[in-house]
């Protein structure tokens, strides 16, 4: 019987393939690792996308999105930052107007400045105050205006939560919305007609409890208790004990006139104001009172009154700089029966406050007048009256100030002049105060850039700690890698070339 070939494989050379097919698939396993190896090293990355690590790509992206967020807030801080050194620019500049405005002022108070000169001053007045009409409308940042009051309660986001909100505002600097704001008190007080006697001791102003106040200033709300037969200075003094509370103060003055002496003689009384003095004066002519004027100049120091007599010389205007009750006691004359009218004034020391009063040596011969309290401030307030009368004419009342600004400053006139030193004074604390606020958000913003910046590094050290390759050990893989690829190439190298000679060996057999 014949024989027969056998053409099956050995199992040797089926196990050689499935060898080969094995030693194939672990070198691209190793040729994978090999290139995720080489790009970790390449990008300096252990987790480029998901499939490098879920947890950790995930931790990242959120890291990215805070890190993005700080990165906006930077971007917003450096902003305002930058409005807030653009406003305090521009108002460095006005400061610097308003203290030329303020030497014009105090030139034009000089009295042998002539009245040409002073026109020339206020056209220099004029041109500053164009200036500052100028700065405060046209500061701006990004279109947005810094100083005409219209920016108010600007928010800007200066983290990276809905929370991290700074809200900013500025005041206006607009020359017609700046000055000095001002409350005249105009009650019963100043009327010299309610307060003649014949006993000095028995007269009061008329004030009591009942006058007093409540003030509500930028700064906040104080209860101003006032006592009997307070003076207008007593009550300014009480209200500045407490301007810190309520950014207000107040300044008192005092008025009173005496006129139409009846005849000429000696004449005596004491004269009350910042204390008790004597005065006499021989009197050659009933229609002229300089030797009574002189009198009175020479006691001002005591006083704190100041005279000044008509130009007529037929009557005498006390001035009160301090706010003290002006009073007349025991007025006297040679001749008897011999009189001489007195009267409060208004506070622009030439109206006739109330009604007129004789004074009749020997009879009703003490008299006494109170004064005016000023409230001021260089933002707005309001003062809510008592249910007295002497302070206020209106009690229970509230009461407004009235402004006076910047731009209707006027010194061609001497006595304009010098309450324009007053208003370029409140002028110039307001905006200090802006600029002080400018400053303080200058700060915050720059506080707020080193902290989000130091945000920013430390969420980017902690995104790297996940995200960042291991060198070295990439290195390690990729070196592995490359000697397993080695290896498995040379065994399938030698499988590959196993298998056709064996089986050329069983063809011969």
């Amino acid at each position: 019987m014949q024989g027969t070939v056998d053409t099956r494989i050995p199992y040797l050379t089926s196990l050689s393939y499935l060898q080969t097919q094995s030693l194939n698939q672990e070198n691209a396993k190793s040729q994978k690792a090999l290139s995720t190896s080489i790009e970790h090293i390449s990008t300096g990355l252990r987790v480029i996308d998901a499939s490098d690590d879920l947890a950790g790509f995930a931790i990242a992206d959120r890291f990215d999105v805070q890190i993005q967020g700080l990165s906006k807030a930077m971007q917003n801080t450096n902003e305002a930052l930058s409005a807030a050194r653009i406003a305090e620019g521009s108002l460095n500049e006005y400061t610097d107007i308003l203290g030329y405005m303020q030497e014009l002022a105090e030139k034009a108070t000089n009295t042998s400045v002539s009245n040409s000169e002073r026109a020339s001053l206020q056209d220099e007045i004029a041109n500053l105050q164009d200036r500052l009409k100028s700065i405060s409308e046209e500061t701006s940042f990004r279109g947005r205006k810094l100083l005409d009051g219209t920016y108010r309660t600007q928010n800007i986001q200066v983290g990276n939560t809905l929370e991290q909100v700074l809200s900013v505002s500025l005041n206006s600097a607009r020359p017609d919305q700046v000055g000095l704001h001002e409350v005249v008190s105009g009650g019963q007080m100043n009327d010299a007609g309610n307060f003649l006697d014949t006993v000095y001791a028995f007269i009061d102003n008329g004030v009591s409890s009942l006058d007093s106040i409540t003030i509500q200033g930028h700064s906040g709300a104080e209860y101003i208790e006032v006592s009997d037969n307070a003076s207008a200075k007593d009550i300014a003094d009480l209200i500045n004990a407490q301007s810190d509370k309520t950014g207000v103060e107040a300044q008192a003055k005092s008025y009173a006139k005496i006129y139409n002496l009846l005849n000429a003689g000696d004449v005596s009384f004491i004269l009350h104001g910042a204390s008790e003095t004597s005065i006499n004066a021989t009197i050659t002519s009933a229609d002229d009172l300089t030797p009574l004027y002189e009198e009175l100049e020479s006691k001002i120091s005591a006083t704190h009154i100041t005279p000044k007599l008509s130009a007529d010389g037929k009557a005498i205007s006390l001035y009160g700089t301090e706010g003290h009750n002006i009073g007349i006691e025991d007025f006297d004359h040679s001749i008897f029966p011999t009189t001489i009218q007195f009267t409060g004034l208004e506070p622009d020391g030439e109206t006739t406050a109330g009604v007129a009063k004789t004074l009749v040596n020997g009879f009703n011969d003490s008299i006494l007048v109170g004064g005016y309290i000023e409230i001021q401030s260089d933002e707005p307030f309001i003062v809510f009256t008592g249910t007295g009368k002497s302070l206020f004419t209106t009690p229970s009342s509230t009461q407004l100030p009235t402004l006076q600004a910047l731009d209707t400053i006027d010194i061609s006139l001497q006595e304009n002049a010098t309450q324009a030193l007053e208003i370029i004074d409140h002028a110039n604390e307001y905006v200090k105060r802006i600029k002080s606020d400018v400053q303080a958000y200058e700060s915050g913003f720059e506080a707020i850039v080193k902290r989000l910046e130091s945000a920013s590094e430390q969420m980017e050290d902690s995104k790297h700690r996940v995200v960042d390759a291991n060198l070295a050990e990439e290195t390690l893989k990729a070196s592995s890698a490359t000697i397993q690829i080695q290896s498995q190439n040379a065994l399938v190298t030698q499988a590959n070339k196993l298998i056709p000679e064996y089986s050329l060996f069983l063809l011969r057999q």
